[in-house]
């Protein structure tokens, strides 16, 4: 697996960059692709066409106000693999998971752990060899 890390202070054409990167790489080098937009202003998608079911930060949030109502029996940490993997935008050209916690400024440590908790699940079940990460994030200044 190959990572693509895009940072930087807000405003500088990140998000257009990644957008641009994962469009390349899906045309010239490969259909196996994961981009992962860790802006708490979730916006990618929109560069890429496509809707993000829902965000890491609002899964977040549904297990923090579920947590005693968790549905089947489920574990806490197999209902987060569930609602993560589902929150996946799979197309024919790249895959996306949006991140977004639009209260804070930054990624929590929680949706950290959740997004390697993503990759850890799809290299596991060999669904993506490789990955594009948008990973961008809001530095003061």
């Amino acid at each position: 697996m190959k990572v693509i890390a895009i940072t930087g202070k807000g405003g500088t054409g990140k998000t257009t960059i990644a957008a641009f990167i994962v469009r390349w790489l899906s045309e010239n080098v490969s259909k196996s692709i994961l981009a992962v937009d860790a802006d708490s202003n979730v916006n990618l998608n929109e560069l890429l066409g496509v809707e993000p079911k829902e965000t890491v930060g609002g899964i977040r949030e549904e297990m923090k106000s579920k947590v005693n109502e968790l549905p089947g029996g489920m574990t806490k940490q197999q209902f987060l693999e569930y609602k993560i993997q589902t929150s996946l935008v799979e197309t024919p050209d790249f895959d996306l998971i949006a991140m977004g916690r639009p209260e804070v400024d930054a990624p929590c440590r929680i949706s950290i752990i959740c997004w390697w908790s993503l990759i850890r699940l799809l290299e596991e079940s060999g669904r993506r060899g490789k990955s594009a990460d948008s990973w961008r994030s809001s530095e003061p200044g």
